[in-house]
């Protein structure tokens, strides 16, 4: 061919699978790196706390899941991360502003499926008949 004499000569024995008992074959290979970049995935896995009732075989699912998914898409699990992230910064947003004016409370819109008008929106706490026993 004339691609030869560019690339060099092309193999003539293309062997897919190695086997393992003459040199370091395929398998070998293949289950080494897949142990490690598990273990690697499992390591980088900071889930939420589980819930309360929640047994120990049902969080190791739930963590073995998720390293499922960690290895075959790991942009999903940045995602989930960004989000959760996203979703912190805006609580710790309204918790400073909340702590800043405590006289007064904003509930978030959309509480309890409504949405407030904003004459609705500000509650005066001061005004709250609250009785407090020892």
């Amino acid at each position: 061919m004339m691609l030869d004499s560019v690339f060099g000569h092309g193999f003539t024995n293309s062997s897919i699978w190695t086997p393992e008992p003459s040199r370091r074959g395929t398998f070998g290979i293949l289950s080494t790196c897949l142990l490690a970049l598990g273990l690697c995935v499992w390591t980088a896995l900071h889930l939420n706390l589980p819930e309360k009732d929640e047994s120990r075989a049902r969080r190791y699912l739930r963590k073995l899941s998720w390293m499922s998914l960690g290895i075959l898409t790991p942009e999903l699990i940045a995602f989930t991360a960004f989000q959760q992230y996203m979703a912190a910064k805006s609580l710790t947003k309204d918790m400073n502003a909340l702590l800043a004016n405590p006289t007064r409370f904003v509930p978030p819109i959309g509480l309890e499926g409504s949405n407030p008008s904003p004459a609705d929106q500000e509650i005066e706490l001061t005004n709250l008949d609250i009785e407090v026993s020892a």
